[in-house]
């Protein structure tokens, strides 16, 4: 039970998508649909300073125990800039800034609004683990 739990979760932080932030997904009954498996997105905002404190000390963090950060598809966690794309954070109904977004197979699962400060505060919130060499 154990390691098919392990193996799970392995599995999750190999999924990449094709989801481009600039297209805006549907909505369904209240959720929204994307194409990719799994992956954090994080709106910030340039004039947020909780959001200038994780570019500086989590971001790296995240980088280095093997998490991709970025603006592309092929990154784990998706930085969106709120200011830059006004459309896509209102389709999310982002309220504050910053917010960070789980998305699996497509549906929003999870939501917290507010600054995340450390690797396992992020691992909590996603329930995302890199992988082990």
């Amino acid at each position: 039970m154990t390691t098919t739990l392990l193996q799970l979760s392995l599995a999750l932080i190999t999924l990449v998508g094709d989801y481009n932030l600039y297209s805006f997904p549907q909505k369904e009954e209240g959720v929204v649909q994307v194409k990719h498996e799994v992956y954090v997105i994080v709106f910030t905002a340039e004039w947020c300073n909780p959001c200038k404190r994780q570019k500086s000390n989590l971001y790296p963090s995240l980088s280095k125990s093997g998490y991709s950060i970025g603006l592309t598809p092929r990154h784990v966690v998706r930085i969106c800039d709120v200011d830059a794309n006004e459309e896509f954070a209102k389709r999310f109904k982002i309220k504050s800034v910053p917010t960070w977004v789980l998305i699996v197979k497509g549906f929003e699962k999870s939501r917290l609004e507010g600054e995340i400060t450390t690797v396992k505060g992020f691992q909590k919130f996603s329930g995302l683990y890199p992988k082990r060499e």
